[in-house]
């Protein structure tokens, strides 16, 4: 299964219609095999939503928008990074980074040589 992000366009949406969208979104889930709703964004200034989905292909996705009726725009096969999966080398410690810090401070504070 892969990783989807949709972008999902609702200008001139009112409030009702955005929730009655996302309700039916979330009713018609099950109508297709395998699909399963991760979470989705709502950016209300934009009137749009990005979306985040598991489906077994690009098809389905836009298969459950067409049975919900609710927009579909760019779909993106995406791969999740959280915080916690992501391993510092074990030679960056704490003083390491600060060593680096002060390093960057001190050319960025020199005088230019031109």
């Amino acid at each position: 299964m892969t990783l989807y992000m949709i972008e999902r366009d609702f200008t001139d949406f009112s409030q009702d219609a955005f929730e009655a969208a996302a309700m039916r979104s979330k009713m018609c889930v099950p109508w297709v095999d395998g699909l399963e709703w991760i979470r989705s964004f709502h950016d209300v200034d934009a009137e749009r939503t990005l979306c985040i989905y598991r489906a077994n292909n690009e098809e389905d996705v836009r298969t459950h928008a067409h049975i919900a009726g609710i927009p579909c725009g760019t779909i993106l096969p995406v791969d999740e990074i959280t915080p916690d999966m992501i391993d510092a080398p074990a030679e960056r410690t704490e003083a390491t980074i600060e060593a680096q810090l002060v390093t960057i401070d001190a050319a960025a504070s020199a005088p230019n040589p031109d």
